[in-house]
């Protein structure tokens, strides 16, 4: 994926970036990944196998997590259940 591609549709802006410092810090970059994926999809991923690499790690970077903190994120369960509300 490019660089251009990231900034445009994976950058986190004004309220999204409030949305998501509202999280518990383990739970951050999966709700931010959430967030633009249904932004650009209309739907929420099915599972991390749906989320180019790339694309996590630029998120990571701009909440300044460690893309690692991706394995804490519950894809099935309440967690996931609230953040897709």
């Amino acid at each position: 994926m490019n660089l251009g591609d990231l900034v445009e549709h994976w950058t986190l802006v004004g309220a999204e970036q409030d949305l998501v410092a509202a999280k518990h810090r383990d739970t951050q970059l999966g709700f931010a990944l959430l967030l633009k994926f249904y932004g650009r999809f209309g739907r929420s991923p099915r599972g991390r196998g749906e989320l180019h690499d790339d694309v996590v790690e630029f998120v990571a970077r701009q909440l300044g997590v460690d893309v690692a903190s991706l394995g804490f994120y519950e894809w099935a369960g309440r967690t996931i259940k609230r953040s897709r509300r």
